[in-house]
């Protein structure tokens, strides 16, 4: 006997797929860091100021310190940020079809309702991170 799936399911292995095959064809290309030494940045607080040397940082104001941090890892953090964020809109995207699969039942139902009510938070809350990078890359210096 042959197990029956549903439209989810389906839908779910195929976006699968889909992101198999764009992980397959679009190979990143290796690079290879030259010059600065990650292992060789010094912080130092001292009287309340933020200094930061070595590793491509250079040494000044509390600020500036701040600038450097931010433009050298914001692409990082905003591409961790981004994977997060599609990550939480597929499982919205999840939760909403146990929403609908869910209409006999008001415990899984209750429960579909708080998992998009949490993943709705989450993926507003990490796509609101590119915006916050940018509000503090372009209000320090």
């Amino acid at each position: 006997m042959m197990a029956s799936v549903n439209i989810g399911q389906k839908w779910l292995w195929g976006v699968v797929a889909v992101l198999l095959a764009f992980s397959l064809l679009f190979q990143p290309a290796t690079v290879h860091a030259a010059g600065n030494d990650p292992g060789s940045v010094n912080v130092d607080v001292s009287g309340g100021k933020l200094s930061v040397s070595g590793g491509g940082f250079t040494n000044g104001a509390s600020a500036q310190a701040w600038k450097d941090f931010i433009t050298k890892y914001r692409n990082f953090i905003v591409g961790i940020a981004g994977i997060g964020a599609v990550t939480m809109i597929v499982l919205f995207i999840v939760q909403f079809l146990k929403l609908g699969a869910s209409a006999g039942n008001p415990q899984a139902r209750s429960q579909a309702l708080v998992g998009v009510l949490w993943t709705g938070i989450a993926a507003a809350g990490l796509g609101a991170v590119t915006i916050i990078v940018g509000f503090f890359y372009n209000s320090v210096g």
